[in-house]
């Protein structure tokens, strides 16, 4: 497969240097990422790339862009990284669990 100036990402205008003083600790906060968080965004990012190529639908790649960069500046934290990407404790007692009608009605979702 020929790769054509059209395709080349890095040459693209605006498509910030190596450098740029933001992608260090993003690159650090992939890193730290568990392995299958790792491959989560990886396979996204392939479904994003072959859902825009079968569709032409550009909000693909703005929400794939948008939603890469929320996951991982909130991840640019180690701490907040570990929360973030711990398991879920487990569930209490169900006798302490809340109504989740009182809970939607407190909430004004009702």
């Amino acid at each position: 497969m020929k790769i054509q100036a059209s395709q080349l990402l890095t040459k693209t205008e605006g498509f910030p240097p190596e450098d740029d003083s933001e992608i260090a600790p993003l690159i650090e906060a992939v890193r730290r990422m568990p392995q299958w968080r790792q491959e989560n965004v990886i396979i996204t990012v392939l479904r994003a790339a072959l859902g825009y190529e079968r569709t032409g639908n550009e909000e693909m790649l703005r929400k794939l862009a948008s939603g890469a960069l929320v996951t991982f500046r909130s991840r640019r934290d180690a701490e907040d990284q570990k929360a973030l990407d711990a398991p879920p404790k487990p569930a209490g007692p169900i006798e302490e669990a809340s109504d989740l009608e009182d809970v939607f009605a407190r909430l004004g979702l009702r």
